[in-house]
C-alpha cells in the first residue's frame, strides 16, 4: 500500500517537474500565450551612508569671455563719451573747409600752409589756397554779378567754391612782404589754355587806390596786364583812370572793376559770355580780342610770408 502511494506521489511531482519545464521553453509557435510576469520582489533595506572622501585639488582658471565686435564697439564709445565729459575743450562744428582753430596753429599765407582749400591766416583773413597760391578772382560760368561798388571790390564778394573776388583789402594785406608773383591762367571757350606770369606783384592800400606793381612778364597768353601797371584801382562808383571825359569801367569794362588807364588791355572782370560786345566782354587783348574768354583765374604767392 505504502508503495502504491509513493509510485503515486512519484508520478505526480514527474508530471509537475515536466511542466515546469516546458514554460521555460521559447516557443515560436503564434499561438503560445505568453505567462504572466511574476511579482517583483521588495528592495532591500538601505545601506550605512559612507565617510566623506577628501577634496580634490583646485582646477585651472578659464579664459575671459570675448566681446564680440559688437561689444567692443560698445566699450569704445563708452570710452570716447567718458573723456568727452572729463574734457572741457569745446568742439567746434565739423565744414567741408580746412581751417584751423588758434592763430598759433594757423599759416602766415598760403605758401606755408601745407593743405588746399579754404584757409584761416595768421592775420585773421579767410583765403582760397592753392598748391601754394593765394587765388584772388576766378570767373568760370556767369554766375555771378562783376558789376560792383567800390565797396564790394574792397571787401570782396562772391563763394570760393565758384566765382568770387577776394577783395583788394585782403589782397593788399598778402602781398606786403615784395617778394610775390602772380599768375594769370585763362582759358577760352574751346577751352584753349593760356597763361601770364608777372614777378614783384603788390597792391597799395587805399588811400593810395590800390594801385596796382608788377614786374617782368613771361607766359603763353601775351602781355596784356603790362599797361595797366602802377595803375589805381576803379569801380563804377569810383572813376579813377587817367581820362577825363569817360569812365572806362562803365564804357570799356562792362561795369567790373579794374586798374584801368586810358582804357584798357585786359579787363577779366567785364561781363561773361563768349559773344559780348568789344566793349563790354572779359578781354586779354594779345591772345582773345575777338571773342570772350570762358575761364579766368588770377592768383599770387609771396615767398617772404
Amino acid at each position: 500500500m505504502k508503495f502504491a502511494i509513493c509510485l503515486i506521489l512519484f508520478a505526480f511531482y514527474y508530471k509537475m517537474t515536466s511542466s515546469q519545464q516546458c514554460r521555460q521553453v521559447t516557443v515560436c509557435d503564434d499561438d503560445v500565450v505568453k505567462g504572466d510576469k511574476g511579482v517583483r520582489g521588495r528592495a532591500g533595506s538601505k545601506g550605512v551612508k559612507g565617510d566623506r572622501g577628501e577634496d580634490g585639488d583646485r582646477g585651472i582658471q578659464g579664459e575671459s569671455c570675448a566681446l564680440g565686435s559688437l561689444g567692443v564697439e560698445l566699450m569704445e564709445k563708452l570710452t570716447r563719451l567718458e573723456e568727452l565729459l572729463s574734457s572741457s575743450t569745446t568742439i567746434a562744428p565739423t565744414t567741408s573747409t580746412t581751417t584751423t582753430t588758434t592763430s598759433a596753429s594757423r599759416p602766415s599765407s598760403c605758401s606755408t600752409s601745407s593743405a588746399n582749400g579754404v584757409r584761416i591766416l595768421q592775420n585773421g583773413d579767410q583765403v582760397l589756397c592753392e598748391d601754394g597760391w593765394t587765388v584772388f578772382q576766378r570767373r568760370m560760368d556767369g554766375s555771378l554779378d562783376f558789376q560792383r561798388d567800390w565797396n564790394d571790390y574792397l571787401s570782396g564778394f562772391g563763394q570760393m567754391d565758384g566765382e568770387f573776388w577776394l577783395g583788394l583789402g585782403k589782397i593788399h594785406r598778402n602781398t606786403q612782404s615784395g617778394d610775390c608773383n602772380l599768375k594769370i591762367e585763362l582759358w577760352d571757350f574751346d577751352d584753349v589754355y593760356k597763361y601770364a606770369d608777372y614777378d614783384d606783384f603788390t597792391l597799395d592800400d587805399e588811400d593810395n587806390l590800390f594801385r596796382l606793381h608788377i614786374g617782368s612778364y613771361s607766359g603763353t597768353a601775351g602781355d596784356s596786364l603790362t599797361y595797366h601797371n602802377n595803375r589805381p584801382f576803379s569801380s563804377r562808383d569810383r572813376d579813377n583812370d587817367d581820362t577825363n571825359s569817360l569812365n572806362c569801367v562803365n564804357n570799356y569794362g562792362g561795369g567790373g572793376g579794374w586798374w584801368f588807364g586810358y582804357c584798357r588791355h585786359s579787363t577779366l572782370n567785364a561781363l561773361w559770355g563768349r559773344n559780348r560786345s568789344s566793349t563790354e566782354k572779359i578781354l586779354w587783348q594779345h591772345w582773345s580780342s575777338n571773342v570772350g574768354l570762358k575761364w579766368t583765374k588770377m592768383r599770387f604767392r609771396c615767398v617772404g610770408n
